[in-house]
């Protein structure tokens, strides 16, 4: 029978290959069922501490905080979860922590040492020592929850941690409600990361109160710091940040960051309490808007950053902590300035901007250090009011354009409309000069005709060839201006700009002619013609000049000279035309 049994077996087995390797009859036939059905097989899943780097893998449910080391997984949290030091870190690449709505409550026993909601860092870090490290970390994902910090957590414990580790890639995280409270602690912080993180869609509630080292900027609510060799650019945006006792965004990667349609309200107590800081070349912060409670705007200390289309309204509060009181010069709406560097090619560009001066002083835009930098600052709106204490208006100056230890050759400030209840334009201690500004309309502030033009505080040498060139002056006197006791032989003119064009008397354009005013001006407006026989000149009708009477020109005497052709002189006076014709007798 045995045997009989095994032929019949043997046979099955042979037709049963043949229906399976035969092809199928036309018409709608089913195959034979040979094998019992998926849903009849039991499958059998890596364990938590596989390193499968094969296929993704089935989401993983999670109740409990604990180390996330199988690769290629989505992990997807069930419910609340607590921990008293860190509770998730990554260990795998290509993990995604869905918090699915749930919370993650952090530190909230362990004070010892620092603990952090989500971690991927190195053990060689000692900064995360005693927290669960070590892995890969590549394209980590984290999103859809909430980050709570515990009361116990100890200093430096931040919501989201990513860095200090050989194996990494940038980070996503996004649609997270953050809360962070005790000192130096941020609600998202990467370093050292190659660039390629997208941040976005997260709230940060930031209520910390001190922090150990503003240098360092360990005020930050969003930082992604060490990315200055950065190949990939970084993405932080719709953002709402709340509070902090800095500021809110810092990106220093150098691969053309963008930062955007993020919405800061700062509290700063401590000092560069911006609302973004673009510290990396080539960065776009845009479509931002920044009402700090107390606090300063954007700031950018590198080349290439285009800085538009922002909405920014600042006030400072007289508590900074460094200063007992009001950091210096109060608070900034926006603010470029060089750090020991040497930026290049700023632009600063269809920003609204609104300076409050209250306890402190306000200037709407304001530029520092820079000797020989190229800023392009134009078609903004920059206002700076002086707010009410009780029923009177602050004292402390309301300033729109501030600058200090500036050169102005590279620095362009046109088409921009700047209204100030103290002052147009301030020069602080260290200014130098050769400013000029250019197409702007300037309006008086709440004082009317006592608003300055210019303000000069400088007092490390005096400050000169400050020129206002074409400009809309609305309530106020083109001659307002206020030399400090120190600023020696500082000056500023205002005048127009104009074109002679010349020809000779056949119609021809005449090419180098010279055209400068020789009515005894100290420095007298000069030109050559072009090509097209055109000379621009910039014509004087007011110089302010230190400890000497206002000067009002009315008319000037310009002199044309060329060889091989007669001296031509003629007479200026305003109004005049924007291109004014004349020819000259030629051999």
């Amino acid at each position: 029978m045995d045997d009989i049994r095994l032929v019949l077996m043997h046979m099955l087995f042979i037709f049963a290959l043949i229906a399976l390797w035969a092809p199928l009859p036309a018409g709608n036939f089913a195959a034979p069922v040979l094998f019992a059905s998926a849903a009849a097989v039991s499958t059998v899943q890596p364990s938590e501490d596989s390193d499968d780097s094969g296929a993704t893998a089935p989401s993983k449910r999670l109740s409990a905080c604990g180390k996330l080391q199988r690769a290629n997984t989505h992990y997807v949290l069930e419910t609340d979860v607590k921990s008293s030091g860190t509770c998730f870190s990554i260990s795998a690449d290509n993990i995604t922590l869905d918090l699915n709505g749930h919370s993650i409550i952090y530190g909230t026993d362990d004070s010892a040492r620092p603990s952090f909601g989500v971690i991927a860092a190195d053990c060689w870090d000692k900064d995360i020592a005693g927290s669960p490290c070590g892995g890969s970390h590549k394209h980590a994902v984290i999103e859809n929850g909430k980050i709570i910090q515990g009361a116990a957590a100890a200093p430096m414990s931040h919501a989201v941690r990513f860095g200090q580790a050989l194996n990494l890639t940038g980070i996503v995280v996004h649609d997270l409600d953050i809360t962070v409270s005790v000192p130096d602690s941020f609600g998202i912080y990467g370093e050292y990361l190659p660039g390629g993180s997208d941040i976005y869609h997260n709230t940060i509630h930031n209520n910390v109160k001190v922090i150990s080292n503003r240098h360092q900027f360990r005020g930050m609510s969003i930082k992604l710091d060490g990315e200055n060799k950065a190949t990939l650019p970084d993405l932080v945006h719709d953002n709402t940040i709340i509070g902090g006792a800095q500021a809110g965004i810092r990106v220093d990667n150098s691969a053309g960051s963008k930062i955007f349609r993020n919405d800061i309200s700062q509290d700063a107590t401590y000092t560069n309490g911006f609302c973004i800081d673009a510290a990396g070349a080539k960065t776009q912060v845009y479509g931002n808007k920044c009402h700090p409670v107390h606090g300063r705007g954007i700031h950018t200390n590198a080349s290439g950053v285009q800085i538009f289309d922002n909405v920014v309204e600042t006030v400072d509060s007289g508590q900074n902590e460094e200063y007992n009181g009001c950091e210096i010069n109060g608070t900034y709406g926006i603010q470029a300035e060089s750090d020991a560097g040497s930026p290049e090619n700023i632009e600063i560009y269809h920003n609204h901007v609104i300076a409050h001066a209250a306890k402190c002083p306000a200037a709407a835009m304001r530029l520092t250090d820079l000797l020989g930098a190229s800023v392009d600052i134009h078609d903004n709106t920059f206002i700076a009011v002086q707010d009410k204490i009780g029923s009177q208006l602050s004292d402390q100056s309301a300033r729109g354009f501030s600058v200090g230890n500036v050169t102005g050759e590279n620095v362009k400030f046109t088409r921009n409309f700047v209204q100030a209840d103290s002052t147009i334009f301030h020069m602080d201690w260290d200014g130098v000069g050769s400013i000029k500004l250019e197409d702007n309309t300037f309006k008086a502030g709440v004082h009317g005709t006592a608003t300055l033009l210019a303000d000069f505080e400088n007092g490390t040498g005096p400050s000169q060839e400050n020129i206002f060139a074409d400009n809309v002056m609305q309530g106020f006197s083109a001659s307002a201006v206020k030399f400090g006791e120190y600023t020696g032989d500082s000056w500023l003119d205002v005048g127009s700009s104009f074109t002679v064009h010349l020809t000779d008397q056949r119609g021809r354009a005449v090419v180098g002619a010279e055209a400068r005013i020789s009515d005894g001006w100290e420095r007298p407006a000069r030109g050559v013609t072009d090509a097209r026989g055109n000379a621009k000149l910039l014509l004087p009708w007011v110089r302010a000049q230190n400890k000497q009477p206002p000067k009002k020109f009315r008319e000037h005497s310009l002199v044309v000279t060329h060889g091989g052709c007669e001296t031509l002189q003629f007479d200026l006076s305003p109004p005049m035309s924007k291109v004014v014709n004349r020819t000259l007798n030629c051999q």
